[in-house]
C-alpha cells in the first residue's frame, strides 16, 4: 500500500493548503444592539455629570460661581470621556466583554491624518450640505409643519471674554469632532461593519448620529453628516477625513454663531 509514496526530496517545497477566506456571520441583532449600547452610553455619562454636580452642589462647592463657558467646556470633556470609557474601553476593562474589544485599526486610527483626509474635509461637507438641503425639503413637503430654521442650542450663550471664544472653539470644533467621530465612526460604525453589509452600517449610525442631536431639523442634517462621514471612513479606512470634515462643519457654525456678531458690532 505504501509503495508509490516518495518523501519529499531535500530542499523540496512542500505545497501548503491555502487558508480559506472566513467571512463574518451576518448577525442581524447587532442592529439594534450595538445603537443601544453607544446610546446607553451617552444617556448614562450625562446622568453621571449630572450627579457629580449635584453632589459637587451638596458639599457646597459654589458652582454659581464659576465660569459657566469654563463649566460647559469641563461637562463636555466629563461626558464624552465617559461615553467613549463605557464603549471603547469597557470591553478592555472587563473580561467578560474581551471578545468587544476594539484594536486602533478598528476603530479608524490606522494611520496619521494626511493630506487627503484635509481635502476631503471641505468637499465632504459640500456633499453633505447637498444632501441635508435635499432630505430637509422633502421632510417639509412630508411636514409642512417642521421648522427647518430652528437654531441650535451649544451651550455657550452670552461669552464676551477671549477665553470664552477659545474655550468655545476647542470644546465645539476640536473636542467634539474627535470625540464623536471615535464614537460612531469608530466605535459604532466598526462594531456595524463586522457583522452587517456596510451600506446598513452606513445608514444606522448615520441614524443614531441624527437622533442624539435632538431636534428634527438638525436631526436630519446631521442623518446627511452621518451618511457623510460613514461613507468617508468606509473609503479612506481611517476616521481622519470625518473628523476634518466634522470640524470644518463645526468650524463654518462657530464663526456665523460667534464671529459673524461681533465683525456686525464693529
Amino acid at each position: 500500500m505504501l509503495s508509490n509514496y516518495s518523501s519529499p526530496k531535500a530542499g523540496a517545497e512542500v505545497p501548503v493548503p491555502a487558508a480559506k477566506k472566513v467571512t463574518p456571520k451576518r448577525l442581524w441583532w447587532a442592529i439594534i444592539f450595538f445603537p443601544i449600547w453607544v446610546l446607553a452610553a451617552y444617556v448614562a455619562s450625562s446622568l453621571i455629570t449630572s450627579i457629580i454636580l449635584e453632589i459637587l452642589v451638596a458639599l457646597h462647592v459654589p458652582l454659581k460661581n464659576i465660569d459657566e463657558s469654563i463649566l460647559e467646556t469641563v461637562v463636555a470633556l466629563i461626558v464624552y470621556g465617559f461615553s467613549l470609557l463605557l464603549t471603547v474601553g469597557l470591553p478592555w476593562i472587563m473580561p467578560k466583554l474581551k471578545h468587544w474589544q476594539l484594536s486602533w485599526k478598528e476603530l479608524g486610527f490606522t494611520r496619521w491624518p494626511s493630506w487627503s483626509d484635509i481635502i476631503w474635509g471641505p468637499v465632504g461637507f459640500a456633499i453633505a450640505m447637498i444632501l441635508a438641503t435635499v432630505l430637509l425639503s422633502i421632510a417639509k413637503i412630508i411636514v409642512p409643519a417642521l421648522n427647518v430654521d430652528q437654531s441650535q442650542d451649544t451651550g455657550y450663550s452670552g461669552i464676551h471674554a477671549s477665553y470664552q471664544y477659545y474655550l468655545a472653539f476647542f470644546t465645539l470644533v476640536i473636542l467634539a469632532p474627535l470625540a464623536e467621530e471615535t464614537l460612531f465612526r469608530g466605535f459604532l460604525f466598526g462594531r456595524l461593519r463586522t457583522y452587517l453589509p456596510a451600506w446598513v452600517a452606513v445608514v444606522v449610525s448615520a441614524g443614531l448620529f441624527g437622533l442624539v442631536h435632538g431636534q428634527w431639523n438638525l436631526g436630519i442634517t446631521m442623518f446627511a453628516m452621518g451618511v457623510v462621514l460613514a461613507s468617508l471612513r468606509q473609503l479612506t479606512g481611517s476616521i481622519w477625513a470625518g473628523v476634518m470634515l466634522h470640524m470644518v462643519k463645526n468650524g463654518v457654525a462657530f464663526y456665523f454663531l460667534f464671529i459673524s456678531p461681533l465683525l456686525l458690532l464693529h
